[in-house]
C-alpha cells in the first residue's frame, strides 16, 4: 500500500507540466488557466473553446441551397417525391459503399 502511494506521488511529481502563458509570459504549474491573468493555457481547454466558437459559427450559418433542395424532397408533402428521395438516397448509399470497399481493397497491403 505505501508503495502505490510513493509511486503515485513520484509519478505526479515527474508528471508535472509548467506552462507559459502567452499574454503574459508568466510560468504556470498543473492549471488549466493562468493564474496571473486567467488566459486558458491547457491544450484541452483551448480546443474546447475553439471547437465551441466553430459550433457557434457553424449554426449561425445559413443551409445551403443543396441542404434546402434535399430537406424539400426528404419532407415533401407528396408521398411519391418522398418515396423517390428515399429510393435514390439508398442507392447512392449502397453505390458508395461498394465503392469505399474496393477502395479499401485497393489500398489494402497484398499478403
Amino acid at each position: 500500500m505505501l508503495d502505490e502511494q510513493h509511486y503515485s506521488v513520484t509519478l505526479q511529481s515527474i508528471m508535472a507540466v509548467e506552462r507559459k502563458c502567452s499574454k503574459c509570459g508568466i510560468w504556470n504549474k498543473d492549471e488549466d488557466r493562468c493564474t496571473n491573468c486567467g488566459t486558458p493555457i491547457s491544450p484541452t481547454l483551448i480546443e474546447e473553446i475553439r471547437e465551441e466558437k466553430r459550433e457557434e459559427i457553424r449554426k449561425s450559418k445559413p443551409p445551403s441551397k443543396l441542404d434546402k433542395f434535399v430537406d424539400a424532397w426528404k419532407n415533401h408533402r407528396f408521398f411519391l417525391v418522398r418515396a423517390t428521395f428515399w429510393v435514390l438516397y439508398s442507392i447512392a448509399f449502397i453505390f458508395f459503399s461498394i465503392a469505399g470497399l474496393f477502395a479499401w481493397m485497393a489500398a489494402s497491403p497484398n499478403g
